[in-house]
């Protein structure tokens, strides 16, 4: 939680999905704090950059390799730039940390309701523990659940994707 506001709520503001009491209270403070705002500003951009390379996606086009390759690098980029922002730079991600990211990852390909179904059926499959850190034979199981719920859903290209920011996230080099 960062100043009284969950990874949830964070990605229900990005995602406009917020009650308008709620998505007011969030506003009022980006509008007083200049490190939220930064940090909002940037994700926000991270997201749209994700959003339009997934209108292709939708589309039905098939995603080369070099493509692939570009989004893996632009979530990675979000990726560290979340994690500039944190005050834990040296732990590795909890858990609750790399379902916020895959989720907002995954919104633009499969559409909100399709990512967090996807991400709640793999942490029930693979029986992750939510309090602990993304990493380990739970996690590994949870990418694969995901990749393959996702390529069967949204296609190979966004399973893949998923996999490699999924593996990305448990060696730490996001």
């Amino acid at each position: 939680m960062q100043h009284g506001i969950t990874e949830q709520q964070w990605l229900a503001f990005l995602e406009d999905s917020l009650e308008p009491r709620e998505r007011m209270r969030i506003q009022a403070h980006l509008d007083g704090c200049p490190d939220c705002r930064n940090l909002y500003s940037e994700m926000h951009a991270w997201g749209q950059a994700i959003a339009r390379g997934a209108a292709k996606l939708r589309a039905g086009a098939e995603l080369s390799e070099v493509q692939i390759e570009r989004f893996v690098a632009m979530a990675l980029i979000g990726i560290r730039v979340a994690r500039r922002e944190s005050k834990r730079r040296n732990e590795s991600w909890s858990v609750p940390e790399a379902l916020v990211l895959l989720r907002a990852l995954l919104a633009p390909f499969c559409g909100l309701g399709t990512a967090r179904a996807a991400v709640q059926l793999a942490v029930r499959e693979s029986d992750l523990d939510e309090e602990g850190s993304a990493s380990g034979t739970h996690w590994g199981k949870f990418v694969a659940y995901l990749t393959q719920t996702i390529s069967q859903q949204c296609g190979i290209s966004t399973g893949r994707l998923v996999g490699r920011v999924g593996v990305c996230l448990e060696s730490g080099e996001g």
